[in-house]
């Protein structure tokens, strides 16, 4: 569920293991 993925990506993003580039990225293919 892209409702999850973004979930998880936002809280990898937060705790700094994505920089913003990463999460860009990875946020723009789950939306895809």
């Amino acid at each position: 569920m892209i409702a999850d993925e973004l979930a998880k990506l936002g809280d990898l993003h937060r705790r700094g293991l994505l920089n913003d580039q990463e999460f860009e990225r990875e946020r723009a293919r789950s939306l895809a």
